[in-house]
């Protein structure tokens, strides 16, 4: 595939490509773009949740019914965190599952504004791996990684928080993958 499109069109083909039909989301201003993409995609349908440890849970028992990784989509700060009970979940009994968190802007990590959180900090003690998106060219590298690391060997939990600046919908790239 080489084309220009969004960085959140990209994320909702991959899964599409990878055969991921369910994603567990909680709608929130970090994770708005990749939603509002998941949500418009003919292949995946959207699991609106009130919480986000229900997301977690809900995707763990998907992939527990499916065998394929439960995608899991919340905001960041308190979405982010309020995932790990289920995250922790599929850590111990071994579920690939990828957590996807909208992080505030770039121009903002580290600065503890509003809703930003250390999510790989927080994440790394009950995730194989965590990744933190620093430019949209590494966005499908990420996004092989992850799956690659949450399916081989001890399958398990990997965490990508996605700045939302890079998932901006006037924002577009050329993909090649």
């Amino acid at each position: 595939m080489d084309k220009e499109i969004k960085v959140s069109d990209f994320i909702a083909n991959f899964l599409a490509e990878r055969n991921i039909t369910k994603s567990f989301v909680v709608t929130g201003g970090g994770a708005m773009h990749l939603n509002d993409s998941f949500g418009h995609h003919p292949a995946i349908e959207c699991i609106y949740n009130h919480h986000e440890q229900a997301c977690a849970m809900g995707a763990e028992g998907y992939t527990r019914i499916s065998g394929k990784p439960g995608i899991v989509s919340v905001t960041s700060g308190p979405g982010s965190t309020n995932a790990i009970t289920g995250v922790l979940g599929a850590w111990l009994d071994s579920i690939p599952m990828i957590i996807i968190s909208g992080q505030v802007s770039r121009q903002y990590v580290g600065s503890d504004a509003f809703q930003e959180a250390d999510a790989t900090g927080i994440t790394r003690p009950v995730t194989k791996h965590n990744f933190l998106v620093d430019s949209r060219e590494s966005i499908a590298d990420v996004f092989k990684k992850a799956f690659t690391i949450a399916t081989t060997g001890r399958p398990g939990p990997v965490l990508i928080d996605i700045p939302k600046d890079l998932t901006d919908p006037s924002v577009k790239i050329d993909f090649t993958y």
